[in-house]
């Protein structure tokens, strides 16, 4: 029984519980991080907490642990309260084989103040995946 264990107890807590390594960013700047993961569909939509402010995206990164096969794009949009069709895609990457994939914006991806980022990936393999978004502060 242990050992028919043994492998989901080490994907939950050797995997699940180890943070991804740090981005080689300048460590005297100071960034908002914002984190989420899951096993399905990702959707994730990233607001300033004061709609009058405006942010830079910095930085996205995303860890997979099985490479999906199926063609599918992770992408990252600009919602400004366009039609969905009108909003801009700033970011969009082919995820077949991707286990780590990681995308700067130099100097950053303007999102003007009362604008979201909206980051989705179908993800009909149902791969784990772990996501972190950096926001200048």
């Amino acid at each position: 029984m242990m050992k028919r264990l043994l492998p989901i107890l080490l994907l939950l807590f050797g995997f699940a519980c180890t943070p991804l390594p740090a981005l080689a960013l300048d460590p005297s700047e100071q960034f908002i991080v914002e984190r989420t993961s899951g096993a399905g569909t990702l959707a994730m939509t990233l607001r300033a907490m004061d709609p009058s402010e405006s942010r830079r995206l910095v930085a996205l990164r995303i860890k997979v642990l099985v490479a999906p096969t199926t063609t599918e794009n992770l992408t990252v949009k600009i919602d400004s309260g366009w039609e969905a069709s009108d909003e801009p895609i700033v970011l969009a990457k082919s995820m077949v084989g991707v286990t780590d994939y990681e995308y700067r914006w130099d100097p950053g991806l303007p999102v003007p103040e009362g604008d979201a980022v909206v980051i989705s990936w179908a993800n009909t393999d149902t791969r784990t995946w772990y996501l972190e978004a950096f926001y200048e502060k």
